[in-house]
């Protein structure tokens, strides 16, 4: 068995008629029918789609991570792609993505992280090193050695021939 994540676009109609959780244990039912378990699920809720899908706006968004036999894949995309309800779906694996935080679970290792995060970039409010940052006397735009997008001295825009413009 291996971990899967599956979002899916339900239609608003869905939680409506059926409550708020029906998208959630619709999608629960439809892994458990096909021999996978449901380890994680992030209900986004109603949100509104990229472009009109059925002349629709908004949709019913579920986020799960599953684990699934890989046999079983195909035969769980074949039931959402069947399903009326259902608007878009995507099925990957879950290797290489991060853990899925589910809304409204307050995460504790987070605010012991973002103190180390702070010690080990410098903060926007400490001054820079003076050899990082040009002279204030200094023109950031100066012509570098090398490089031809400056304008060129007056000399050559007169060295043109006689009766010519010098900008065609």
């Amino acid at each position: 068995m291996r971990d899967y994540e599956v979002t899916v676009i339900y239609d608003l109609a869905l939680a409506e008629s059926e409550g708020r959780d029906a998208p959630v244990q619709r999608l629960t039912a439809m892994v458990r029918n096909h021999g996978g378990e449901v380890t994680a699920v992030d209900h986004w809720g109603r949100r509104r789609l990229a472009y009109p899908i059925r002349h629709k706006i908004d949709g019913d968004y579920v986020v799960a991570r599953v684990r699934l036999d890989p046999a079983n894949v195909r035969p769980l995309e074949h039931s959402l792609r069947i399903d009326e309800q259902v608007y878009r779906f995507l099925v990957v694996r879950a290797e290489d993505l991060p853990p899925l935080t589910v809304k409204g679970a307050a995460p504790a290792a987070q605010p012991a992280a973002a103190p180390a995060a702070a010690e080990a970039s410098p903060s926007a409010g400490a001054p820079e090193p003076a050899g990082e940052t040009p002279a204030a006397d200094e023109e950031p735009s100066a012509h570098l050695e090398g490089d031809d997008s400056g304008e060129a001295p007056e000399e050559s825009e007169e060295s043109g021939p006689e009766g010519e413009d010098p900008n065609p």
